[in-house]
C-alpha cells in the first residue's frame, strides 16, 4: 500500500489468526473505502497548507524570545530552526508520496508541541501564563485545519501532556499547582475541546465527501438513463418520420383534390407528425367522389387506421363497383369490422368519422352520407 493514495500497489502478505492480522485487514478496508481517496486529497491540501505556515512563522517567534526571555533565547532559535527545517523536509517527503497527509500534519503538530512543552519549562510564572495563551491557540488552529480520525488526535494530546509533565519536572521550578493556576488548566481544556473540535469537523468532512459522491453517482445515472431515453426517443422518432413518408406517398394530398376541384382546399395539421385523418376522391364515370375521414386515435394508431380505410374505400369502390355512397359507407363499416376482429370474436370498438359525398358535374346533382359527420351547403352566401 503506497502512502498517500487508496491504491493496491503490490500483493498484500496474508497474515492468519491473531489480533495483528484483524487489526491488517481492517486499516486496509479503511485504505480502500470509496471516500478516503477524496479525503486524503482535501486533507493534503489543509494540512500543506498548514505545514508551511508552522515552519516559516516558527521562526519569527525567536524576536519574541529575545524580549522575553533573553537567557534562553540562542537555545530556543536552535531548537525553532531544527524545527522548522524538519517540518520542511517532510513537505518535501509528501511531494514524493512517501508522507500520506495525516503523517505530513502529524510532524509540525508534534514538533511544535514538544517545542512549546520545552520551552515552556524554563518560564516563570507570569511567562508561563502568557505562554499557555499562544500553546493554546496551536491547539484551536490545528483544530481548524487537521482532517484526521481522532486517534491521530488522541495521540498528540498524550504526547503533549507526557512532553510537559517531563520537561516541568526536569527544568520548571513550579510545583503542579502553579503550573494549573497558570495556565495549566485553561491548556488541558482547550486541548479536550481542540480534540473534539478535529474529530467532528472529520466527521462532517467525511459526510460531506459521502453525500457528495451519492449526488455524483445520482446525477451520472440521471445522465445514462437520460442518454438511453433520448436515443429511444430519437429512434421512435425516426420511425416515425418514415411512417410519415409511406403515408403522404400513399394517401393523396390536395394536388389530388384540385385535380377534380380547382376551387377546393384542404387543411390538415397532424398533432403527432402522422395523423389518423385522410383524404380520398376518384372520379368514376364522369362523377366525382370525395371523401374526408377522421380515424380514431393519433399518431401511429391512427394513420395504420387511415391506411387501411384509404385501401377499403378502393377496394369498395374502384374493385368492387359500388355507386351509392349510402352502400359504400355500410360496406366500410363491414370491412373495418371484419379486419378488426379479433382471435376471440370480439370485435374491436375502432373505426372512423367519414364524409362521403359524390357530385356529378353534367347534373350538378350531388350525394351525400356520412358517419358522424354532417355536409354543409352554402349557396348565395347562406
Amino acid at each position: 500500500m503506497r502512502a498517500g493514495t487508496s491504491e493496491l500497489v503490490m500483493p498484500l502478505p496474508t497474515i492468519k489468526g491473531g489480533r495483528l492480522g484483524t487489526w491488517f485487514r481492517t486499516a486496509t478496508v479503511q485504505k480502500l473505502r470509496p471516500w478516503q481517496a477524496d479525503l486524503d486529497r482535501n486533507s493534503r491540501r489543509y494540512h500543506t497548507i498548514g505545514a508551511w505556515i508552522a515552519a516559516l512563522l516558527n521562526l519569527p517567534f525567536a524576536l519574541n524570545d529575545l524580549l522575553v526571555i533573553p537567557t534562553h533565547a540562542a537555545e530556543f532559535l536552535m531548537v525553532r530552526g531544527v524545527v522548522s527545517l524538519l517540518i520542511v523536509g517532510a513537505l518535501m517527503l509528501s511531494r514524493g508520496g512517501r508522507l500520506d497527509p495525516r503523517q505530513l500534519i502529524m510532524v509540525p503538530f508534534a514538533l511544535i508541541s514538544l517545542e512549546n512543552a520545552w520551552m515552556w519549562s524554563f518560564m516563570d510564572a507570569p511567562l508561563f501564563r502568557m505562554h499557555s495563551l499562544a500553546y493554546a491557540v496551536l491547539f484551536l488552529g490545528a483544530s481548524m485545519i487537521v482532517l484526521w480520525p481522532i486517534r491521530h488526535s488522541l495521540f498528540v494530546l498524550a504526547l503533549t501532556l507526557a512532553a510537559n509533565a517531563w520537561f516541568l519536572s526536569r527544568n520548571s521550578a513550579l510545583d503542579p499547582v502553579e503550573v494549573m493556576v497558570n495556565g495549566g488548566t485553561l491548556l488541558l481544556a482547550v486541548a479536550l475541546i481542540g480534540t473534539v473540535l478535529t474529530h467532528t469537523r472529520y466527521r462532517m468532512a467525511i459526510r460531506e465527501i459521502m453525500l457528495r459522491r451519492r449526488l455524483e453517482e445520482s446525477s451520472a445515472r440521471e445522465r445514462e438513463q437520460k442518454a438511453i431515453i433520448e436515443a429511444n426517443h430519437k429512434e421512435l422518432t425516426s420511425s416515425i418520420r418514415y411512417s410519415q413518408r409511406m403515408q403522404e406517398a400513399i394517401l393523396p394530398g390536395e394536388a389530388a383534390l384540385l385535380q377534380l376541384f380547382p376551387a377546393a382546399f384542404a387543411l390538415q395539421r397532424p398533432k403527432d407528425i402522422v395523423s389518423g385523418d385522410f383524404l380520398w376522391c376518384t372520379e368514376i364515370d364522369g362523377r366525382r367522389y370525395v371523401a374526408v375521414a377522421d380515424c380514431t386515435g393519433h399518431g401511429v394508431p391512427g394513420a395504420l387506421m387511415s391506411m387501411l380505410g384509404y385501401s377499403l374505400l378502393n377496394k369498395i369502390v374502384l374493385g368492387g363497383g359500388l355507386r351509392d355512397t349510402a352502400r359504400i359507407l355500410t360496406r366500410l363499416r363491414e370491412e373495418v369490422i371484419a379486419a378488426q376482429k379479433h382471435r376471440d370474436g370480439d370485435e374491436a370498438t375502432d373505426g372512423m368519422d367519414i364524409a362521403l359525398c359524390m357530385i356529378d358535374p353534367a347534373t350538378g346533382e350531388m350525394e351525400f352520407s356520412g358517419a358522424f359527420s354532417p355536409a354543409v351547403l352554402v349557396r348565395d352566401g347562406q
